[in-house]
């Protein structure tokens, strides 16, 4: 299950990703709207995105690489 859920944020962010491309290109809008729907599509993708990413450090027990370590620490 947590193999799906993994393949299932991986998916739609890359989704969010394609179609924020395809949102900012789109000549149909105005250019202001344009960037915004296409910044808060990638935005989401970027969170479904970090989101599999804590799937795989967390829940798959996958370690953490030395580079990543100071993302995780708590600061006081």
């Amino acid at each position: 299950m947590v193999i799906l859920k993994l393949i299932f944020y991986l998916v739609c962010a890359i989704t969010l990703a394609g179609l924020a491309d395809y949102v900012f290109h789109w000549e149909r809008w105005r250019k202001w709207i344009r960037y915004l729907v296409a910044a808060v599509l990638f935005v989401i993708g970027l969170e479904l995105f970090q989101a599999a990413g804590g799937i795989i450090f967390n829940e798959l027990g996958v370690p953490m690489p030395s580079w990543l370590r100071w993302l995780t620490e708590e600061s006081d």
